[in-house]
């Protein structure tokens, strides 16, 4: 088999590999490997790119290092955007391009950051949390009031201002 071309689809990116024509022609069981319409009269095999990685992916699985990795981004990770999909406006993102999807997500964490810090803070240190509560909102106000949110918002039907204050 040689292979004969990396094409990318649905599925993924493929190494497609190719038989040789004349040794599927004497092969007994071409009829099983093709059909009688096939014009290209040798057998096709597609193989993923990613095949090698997705195996030593698949070893390690069960070592003990990768299953401890797996628990702390559990935890950590996933209940995070779960937090922040429910809670913070995450279903989707308004704004367009990639740095401002991060942004909006890094403006979230953020903002999911400090309300566990207000469980966490005593009474004493609540002036220090509410000063950076105030700078956070006004940021968030300043993300959310920029033209490129103001368009991709009117395309949903949204205006900006009240996304956030159906959540308060």
């Amino acid at each position: 088999m040689r292979p004969k071309r990396l094409y990318l689809n649905d599925g993924g990116l493929f190494w497609e590999y190719w038989a040789d024509r004349r040794d599927c022609a004497c092969c007994p069981l071409r009829e099983k490997c093709l059909s009688k319409t096939d014009k290209a009269g040798a057998r096709k095999v597609q193989d993923s790119y990613f095949k090698h990685s997705v195996q030593r992916h698949f070893y390690r699985r069960w070592e003990p290092e990768y299953r401890e990795a797996l628990k702390k981004r559990q935890i950590w990770c996933e209940g995070t955007f779960a937090a922040q999909k429910w809670g913070q406006n995450l279903t989707r993102v308004l704004r367009r391009s990639f740095k401002a999807a991060e942004d909006h997500c890094l403006l979230s964490a953020t903002a999911l950051n400090l309300k566990k810090d207000d469980k966490m803070l005593s009474l004493t240190h609540r002036g220090v949390f509410f000063v950076a509560l105030t700078i956070l909102s006004l940021l968030i106000r300043r993300f959310v009031n920029s033209p490129t949110m103001a368009r991709s918002a009117d395309r949903f039907g949204d205006t900006p201002t009240n996304i956030f204050a159906a959540r308060k």
